[in-house]
């Protein structure tokens, strides 16, 4: 906690909890809700040192208690998930970028599992088959073809070349 805060010790010994985070009064309703469900996991408050350095925590807190199971206090564990959140961003930003190459195809596209059901479509496939995005992800590939039999062939052997893959482009 020193390291996070940036304070001694003995400062933060006996200050209050809420008084180093940039939303105190959320900070403290962290700690009601501590006392009164007995512990919180991954309630998430930024912490802003002396410096102004603003640190996303994530904390998990559990009361305890004494032998006669009275309230002695709240044991609580931070975490720094600044670099975790940042990397959650990156992946939703290239998982976005990669949504959209494939919906500006002028081509259907779908993936197929290995047991040939589908599990995702671009919106031209949509237009293709006049199914909606829901009814066609989970159902058999092979169901939208004049020769189910050898749709079904053509997607084994696609999926065959590449079976290190769990999906597989057909």
């Amino acid at each position: 906690m020193v390291r996070l805060t940036e304070i001694h010790k003995e400062s933060l010994i006996g200050s209050r909890f809420n008084d180093y985070f940039t939303e105190p009064i959320r900070a403290a309703s962290g700690v009601r809700k501590t006392l009164n469900e007995g512990f919180v996991t991954n309630y998430e408050l930024t912490l802003r040192t002396p410096s102004g350095r603003e640190v996303l925590v994530s904390f998990n807190a559990s009361i305890f208690k004494t032998a006669q199971g009275e309230v002695r206090g709240i044991f609580a564990v931070a975490r720094d998930v600044t670099e975790q959140r940042g990397l959650e961003e990156q992946l939703r930003e290239q998982q976005n970028y990669s949504r959209s190459l494939i919906e500006a195809s002028v081509d259907a596209l779908v993936t197929v599992d290995p047991q040939g059901r589908i599990t995702d479509v671009n919106e031209q496939m949509v237009r293709l088959t006049g199914e909606n995005r829901q009814k066609l992800v989970g159902s058999p590939f092979a169901n939208y073809f004049t020769d189910p039999e050898r749709a079904a062939s053509a997607c084994a052997l696609r999926s065959n070349a590449a079976s290190s893959k769990i999906t597989s482009w057909c």
